[in-house]
């Protein structure tokens, strides 16, 4: 097991969920991998093959109880509003990993996210899925990453008929991802 004094420092210095290659003591060039996870730091040094681990401290249960009632008012506030969450980053390579994932594995990259305007939302924990007509925002869906809260957050309005593509047949769909999937594939997702 790899001393916490050997990494840790570098470790924390990482935003969560980044990783990064840093120099290890075992010999010259970063052959050592540090990553900042949601439940804790990890390392592990590709040349002498060790590890290290060093858990976040758990929180007290008043804590975690704040954090819930703050998470939970959070989504209140940002659901009772028609205007969507605002925006932490439009660049997804500065997003946490799960929200990327998600979006790169429906097909989605770097460029075709930015181009449909869809962003995270760091006080929210959540990537934002924004509708236009004719330039504005009329609706807007966020999907969220931690398993016990609502996947998906939408505000308290009427679902306006709208759809991603400008031309094709028009395919009708169940959620505002799939609109913008089947508009990627050049059709009209509604």
């Amino acid at each position: 097991m790899l001393p916490t004094d050997e990494w840790l420092a570098q470790a924390e210095e990482l935003p969560m969920g980044r990783r990064s290659r840093v120099d290890h003591i075992c010999g010259g060039g970063r052959t050592m991998l540090v990553e900042h996870k949601l439940e804790g730091y990890s390392a592990w040094c590709w040349r002498c093959s060790d590890k290290g681990w060093q858990p976040h401290p758990q929180p007290s249960l008043a804590e975690r109880i704040a954090r819930l009632r703050a998470v939970e008012a959070a989504e209140d506030a940002a659901k009772a509003q028609r205007a969507p969450p605002a925006p932490t980053s439009y660049d997804p390579r500065d997003w946490p990993l799960k929200a990327r994932v998600w979006l790169y594995t429906a097909g989605f990259n770097n460029d075709t996210i930015q181009a449909h305007g869809f962003y995270y939302a760091a006080g929210l924990d959540r990537v934002v899925l924004p509708v236009f007509d004719d330039g504005r925002v009329v609706y807007w869906q966020a999907r969220g990453f931690d398993p016990q809260r609502p996947k998906y957050l939408n505000p308290d309005c009427d679902k306006p008929l709208a759809h991603f593509g400008n031309s094709g047949p028009l395919v009708l769909t169940e959620d505002i991802l799939s609109a913008a999937r089947v508009g990627l594939a050049g059709a009209r997702g509604c």
